[in-house]
Parts: structure tokens; sequence; C-alpha cells
């Protein structure tokens, strides 16, 4: 999985991957439309990153940092996604 630095050296973030996407918006009951609407992209965008077999976009990220002020949780493994039980702030 593909790690970048922050602008915080001590930050990692690791890129979202389709299949996390998709259960991540399955665990909040969000369509695709949804999504792509508050990230201010389109429908189709988030179609063609979820279909897709790689992850590392400006889509996924933008999305990971949504979906984990929502309260969803991502494993270290990259597989995994579980609803926090501190829940969310979005």
């Amino acid at each position: 999985m593909l790690a970048r630095r922050c602008a915080n050296a001590c930050e990692v973030f690791m890129t979202i991957t389709p299949k996390q996407m998709r259960a991540a918006r399955r665990l909040l009951g969000w369509s695709q439309d949804h999504l792509a609407g508050l990230l201010g992209v389109s429908d189709a965008a988030i179609s063609a990153f979820e279909r897709s077999a790689r992850s590392g976009s400006g889509v996924g990220d933008g999305a990971r940092a949504l979906f984990e002020r929502a309260g969803v949780e991502f494993d270290a493994s990259g597989e995994d996604v579980r609803l926090s039980a501190r829940g969310g702030n979005c």
C-alpha cells in the first residue's frame, strides 16, 4: 500500500483502496452519489475509483479523510473497515 508523508513529518497517511471505499460507504449507508457530492466530484469519478484495482488518487485520499471524520476506522492491513466506538463528527 502506498504511504506518503503529510506536512507533519510524524504523521503517515495511507491511501484508501477501492474495496475499503465500498465497505466504508456501506457502513455509513452512503450512495456513490452522496459521497461524490460531499467530495465535490462526479459520481462517475467515485464509480471509476471503486471499479479500479489500484488505489492512490485524490478521490481516494479525500474519501478516506471524510470517512475517518464520519467515524470509520481502517485497519493496518488495508483490508477491513469498521465504525469507531467513539463515533464520528461528520
